[in-house]
């Protein structure tokens, strides 16, 4: 059962960003020649959540387009990381100036760390997950399995959920907390978004297109062929 929000959306190291002079309001702001070399990702086929930002880029432009879009973002990324745990890591170090492909939660981790990384405003079609909690059936647990869930889904429960960095899964809740809260870091992460029931939120990603298993495996590969190991070449080019 859905129990939060979580978003997979952009994130920065403001300290560099503003030595760039750059804001990120949309996905085509990440190719602009002054992040160039400032960008980290990690392939796809290393992310065991699976890159839905990745996805939603080529359903926005279609597989040709898509690809191409993915190409001009590569000639601006510095890094492939060997873990996607490892995008906000490099982020909040100050080594690079832009984390392209995590969860929020990952991020809001640094935060928590005492990094300072912001969260950018989410793109236009940026992916939303419903994060959830499961119960064994059957199992000597499974009536206080369905306790801990329900409660989850109280007002306390998405209060706690919150100080996580990630969002209420009904618009009967918003993020909140007392000042220095985890709540309210979460809020100044996202740029002061309470709730994603707040803010328009577009959906172009299909989820039964997206979680064929052959489709996936094609996208992992045609990736790692032609992005992560000409990624040096696509560098010169641009």
């Amino acid at each position: 059962m859905g129990t939060t929000l979580e978003p997979y959306g952009l994130f920065t190291k403001p300290k560099l960003m503003a030595r760039l002079a750059w804001k990120l309001k949309d996905w085509d702001d990440l190719l602009n020649p002054k992040l160039k070399g400032q960008i980290a990702q990690c392939t796809p086929d290393r992310i065991q959540f699976q890159p839905r930002e990745l996805r939603v880029i080529l359903f926005m432009h279609g597989w040709d387009k898509g690809w191409e879009w993915l190409k001009k973002l590569a000639a601006n990324t510095g890094i492939f990381t060997a873990r996607s745990r490892d995008v906000p890591s490099v982020v909040a170090k100050g080594e690079f100036a832009v984390g392209f492909a995590v969860p929020s939660y990952m991020a809001f981790a640094e935060v928590l760390g005492g990094y300072d990384v912001k969260g950018s405003s989410y793109p236009k079609n940026a992916y939303v997950n419903s994060g959830t909690h499961r119960r064994a059936e059957g199992r000597s647990s499974s009536k206080a399995g369905q306790a801990f869930i329900e409660f989850l889904l109280t007002e306390e429960g998405q209060r706690l959920l919150a100080e996580l960095g990630v969002y209420p899964i009904t618009p009967k809740y918003k993020v909140q907390g007392p000042p220095g809260s985890g709540q309210e870091k979460a809020v100044a992460f996202t740029g002061g978004m309470r709730s994603f029931f707040d803010i328009p939120v577009g959906n172009v990603y299909d989820d039964k297109v997206a979680g064929e298993k052959k489709r996936m495996e094609d996208v992992n590969s045609y990736f790692r062929k032609e992005i992560a190991e000409k990624h040096k070449d696509i560098i010169k080019e641009k």
